[in-house]
């Protein structure tokens, strides 16, 4: 994985497709192919580590991540050896907050 990266994907704007979770898995997608990378691994034995089949597995990589919940990616990615912590704060004021994922090494 890169040393940091901090993605912001903000509010989506009312009564439009849920952009922020479109980029927080991408965002997750990203940390999954650097984590395979890394360990250098091939998809088909992430996929057995995930428990997943490597067409699944191919497809998140390529960005085609619709069909995979956050949760799933999350699941890959501890299995991959990653730790993944969730932290949830107020927005300043009244405003609307948003979602960030931010990778570390």
């Amino acid at each position: 994985m890169t040393d940091s990266q901090d993605t912001s994907f903000g509010k989506p704007p009312p009564h439009s497709p849920n952009k922020s979770g479109r980029a927080l898995r991408s965002t997750l997608a990203v940390a999954l192919a650097d984590t395979l990378s890394s360990r250098k691994l091939s998809q088909i034995d992430a996929a057995r580590i995930c428990a997943t089949d490597q067409p699944t597995l191919s497809k998140v990589l390529k960005g085609r991540n619709v069909g995979v919940t956050v949760d799933k990616l999350f699941c890959w990615l501890t299995a991959l050896g990653c730790d993944i912590e969730v932290h949830v704060n107020r927005a300043p004021g009244s405003k609307a907050g948003d979602v960030r994922a931010v990778i570390h090494d």
